[in-house]
């Protein structure tokens, strides 16, 4: 039995949707495949409540009119002519029960963050991170043996190219637009608690800068031979500067008027 029998016999029949894809709030983002982002998006939209405010009022409706765009747009690459383009994105789009062999990590996402907390931004990084690794990549190893599937799989990065570069140059301009444009009607309450959340970015990113950097400091050369069960040696601090430096202190018990300080070869 070829490659292409197998396919055709193991071939589901049912359209690949949106709607069929398996679909949680509880799931993580970067377990993902890029159908069920997608889908994960259209529910956020969806969940949005009734505006409260000035600023709520103006962004949205413009979030569920932009996403309303993705889903359309994204809604075209799952559309097939034959069985054989079906399966290679129901395989490359919805994965496996919506889901990537391997959990991945996208820049700017925190990398356990699930549908439920997930915002417009922690949304478009990801699933344009998912079809970017699509077209990048060679043809797939099980699509080189099969001609119908290899041509069907290059067709595909084709329309995926075209939704990326209308996710980066439509929708990302769109978005800012969006943004801008609520922050101003929030007026003086959202710009300070904006200024607020950057401060505290900063200080975030400050205190874990010096916490590495005095962890490094500290940290003992694992390469010594010191043993932690030897009573001869005994831990001290000595404050240099604004941190502490680790020595150890020999015991000497020979001479108890003597003490000879060691310090392990390597900073720590």
């Amino acid at each position: 039995m070829t490659e292409e029998t197998k396919m055709e016999t193991t071939m589901n029949k049912e359209p690949v949707t949106l709607q069929s894809i398996p679909y949680d709030e509880k799931f993580r983002l970067n377990q993902a495949s890029a159908s069920q982002l997608v889908k994960g998006l259209e529910e956020m939209a969806s969940r949005l409540s009734e505006p409260q405010n000035d600023y709520q009022k103006e962004l949205y409706p413009a979030i569920k009119n932009i996403v309303s765009r993705i889903v359309e747009k994204y809604s075209e690459l799952l559309e097939s002519t034959t069985e054989v383009e079906q399966e290679v994105r129901r395989f490359n789009l919805q994965g496996y029960n919506g889901k990537i062999k391997k959990a991945v990590s996208t820049k700017g996402v925190k990398f356990n963050l699930v549908y439920k907390f997930a915002n417009f931004g922690d949304y478009f990084k990801t699933i344009v991170q998912r079809l970017t690794y699509l077209v990048d990549r060679q043809l797939p190893q099980r699509y080189v043996n099969n001609a119908a599937e290899g041509d069907a799989y290059n067709i595909l990065k084709g329309k995926i190219w075209s939704f990326i570069k209308f996710m980066n140059e439509d929708i990302e301009q769109s978005w800012n637009t969006i943004v801008t444009a609520a922050r101003t009607a929030g007026g003086d309450s959202v710009q300070e608690n904006l200024r607020k959340r950057t401060e505290k970015i900063k200080v975030k990113i400050t205190n874990k800068k010096e916490f590495s950097d005095n962890k490094k400091y500290n940290k003992y050369d694992s390469s010594t031979k010191f043993s932690k069960n030897d009573n001869n040696w005994e831990k001290k601090y000595i404050s240099k500067d604004s941190g502490e430096k680790r020595v150890f202190v020999k015991r000497d018990t020979t001479n108890k008027s003597e003490n000879k300080t060691w310090t392990p070869r390597k900073s720590y």
